[in-house]
């Protein structure tokens, strides 16, 4: 299984906004490594119109059955701090 590990500036907005790796794959699981306390991040699963899920705290993960191929996408208002991710891509 292939995985890659993302890094944020939450210090951008972002509004739905493609995980430009993640399109076209098919991701399995997507962990939160780093997660700034009390930072506003959700992401849509399943494209950019799809109900958001919160990242609540760190050690989340979110396994994608089927895997998921139209991309992830990622939202947060302007905050602080870096968010990391982990994706791992089924073959």
């Amino acid at each position: 299984m292939a995985y890659k590990v993302l890094s944020f500036d939450l210090s951008t907005v972002r509004d739905r906004e493609l995980i430009a790796v993640t399109q076209n794959s098919a991701v399995s699981t997507i962990s939160v490594i780093q997660l700034p306390s009390g930072a506003d991040v959700t992401i849509h699963l399943e494209g950019p119109t799809s109900d958001p899920w919160p990242l609540l705290n760190q050690g989340l993960q979110f396994k994608a059955c089927p895997p998921e191929r139209k991309g992830i996408h990622l939202s947060n208002p302007q905050g602080g701090g870096i968010l990391k991710l982990g994706i791992s891509y089924s073959q």
